[in-house]
């Protein structure tokens, strides 16, 4: 049965070396790999569909997390307010 170029396979043929960092090491690679664009396609997402939080306070924010305080003074004793957007 020949394949390709007139080739036949062999049985038992040794594979080809995996290099330095073995079967383990190119998993974690692709896990790390696919991990990192994840994260820039939810950035990315984000930024089209929620544009506004980039830019809450009037700075740039890449992680969409914006935290303010101020004081309250709607009573008798002014207080402080802490407010945090996710």
């Amino acid at each position: 049965m020949a394949t390709g170029a007139g080739r036949v396979p062999q049985i038992g043929a040794r594979r080809g070396r995996l290099g330095c960092l073995g079967c383990l090491g190119k998993m974690f690679i692709s896990l790390l790999g696919t991990l990192l664009l994840g994260g820039l396609l939810i950035l990315a997402l984000n930024a089209i569909f929620y544009p506004w939080s980039i830019h809450m306070g009037g700075r740039l924010h890449l992680i969409p997390v914006w935290r303010g305080w101020g004081k309250d003074t709607l009573g008798v004793r002014p207080r402080l307010c802490c407010v945090r957007l996710v």
